[in-house]
């Protein structure tokens, strides 16, 4: 009995002394298979990765040198070509001359001056609702009286007004003077009276407009006293009746009224 205790004493000394020989620090061997194992699996898990990332990597490289993506970055080629630049279109477009049933009149109207302009309003006394006919206006210097000194100075076209509604045109003057306004009817309209060799037949504005303050110099005593016009700046309509519709007048520009055309609408 005593045998068995002391051998079993000795071999339990005996794995103690192996333990302590085996880890050379005196302490217990800590068993790391399991750690080894999933160490060993996360390095050949790496290396498929890298094996899988180059293949991907000649892939891509092989489809883009033998595709044509490189031409669109690396080609360079020159186009010689030009091209037209915009360009606005300065044409003024011609005058309507067919009749709208649209008939102008400066019957009751008014015209003034400021400083280097001039103005007088007109009324459209047609049936028209909608005016598309081309009335065009021209203003003249005119004598004492009534009579233009030359051809027209200033011209436009009157603004499109319905029917019974008053409108206004103006013009620019670069001397003072006075001034008139007369007004084109289009060709299809039935006035005829003293048409132009064009044609076209006119009414006149029995307003005269005095410019006086166009110009900082002073006027002459004598041109004041030959003139003999009014110092207001709107005179009425019953300024400057013609003297005799047979005198002579300066020669007239193209499409411009002349003398014997005088009349109203």
């Amino acid at each position: 009995m005593r045998n068995k205790v002391t051998n079993f004493v000795l071999k339990i000394l005996q794995k103690k002394q192996n333990s302590l020989y085996r880890t050379n620090e005196g302490g217990r061997i800590i068993r790391s298979l399991r750690i080894r194992k999933f160490k060993k699996r996360g390095k050949g898990l790496l290396t498929a990765t890298k094996i899988v990332a180059i293949w991907y990597l000649l892939i891509l490289t092989g489809s883009y040198m033998t595709n044509d993506t490189g031409a669109y970055f690396n080609d360079v080629k020159v186009i010689n070509n030009s091209f037209q630049a915009g360009k606005w279109d300065d044409t003024v477009p011609p005058d309507n001359d067919e009749w709208d049933k649209s008939s102008l009149s400066f019957d009751g109207t008014k015209a003034w001056a400021g400083e280097c302009n001039v103005f007088t309003t007109i009324k459209n006394t047609g049936n028209s609702a909608n005016m598309i006919s081309t009335w065009r206006f021209y203003l003249y210097k005119v004598t004492g009286g009534e009579k233009p000194t030359s051809g027209h100075v200033a011209t436009g076209v009157v603004p499109k007004l319905k029917s019974g509604e008053v409108g206004q045109i103006s013009a620019t003057v670069k001397e003072n003077g006075i001034y008139r306004f007369a007004v084109r009817r289009p060709l299809g309209h039935p006035g005829k009276n003293s048409p132009d060799e064009n044609g076209y037949s006119y009414i006149w504005s029995e307003n005269l407009i005095n410019v006086v303050s166009c110009t900082k110099t002073e006027p002459n005593v004598s041109e004041e006293k030959s003139e003999h016009h009014p110092e207001s700046t709107t005179p009425t309509g019953n300024e400057g009746q013609s003297e005799n519709s047979e005198e002579s007048t300066p020669t007239q520009k193209e499409d411009s009224p002349t003398l014997n055309e005088v009349t109203k609408d």
